[in-house]
């Protein structure tokens, strides 16, 4: 999810996380930041298989991502979070 909130700042957060369907991901993804309460429509996170790299190229290497996926696809049970907030001004 990247969040533009009030206009202030940037919210990322990002899961990397083994799931069977879209809605598990998503409850996976609420628990995760939120303690499972989902927030307003507004503020929904983005669904998609394999690893978003373009979101987390800023803070991770292509390797680094590379082994990220391989252990997301061959895991049972991978939580991986990132969570980062910044002014841009």
């Amino acid at each position: 999810m990247n969040h533009f909130a009030t206009g202030e700042g940037v919210l990322v957060q990002v899961l990397v996380t083994s799931a069977r369907s879209e809605d598990e991901a998503l409850e996976l993804f609420w628990h995760s930041f939120y303690r499972g309460e989902k927030q307003p429509q507004t503020f929904w996170p983005t669904v998609r298989q394999g690893v978003a790299r373009e979101p987390l190229r800023h803070w991770c290497t292509a390797a680094s991502l590379d082994g990220l996926e391989a252990l997301a696809l061959t895991s049972e049970n991978l939580n991986f979070s990132l969570s980062c907030s910044y002014n841009l001004e």
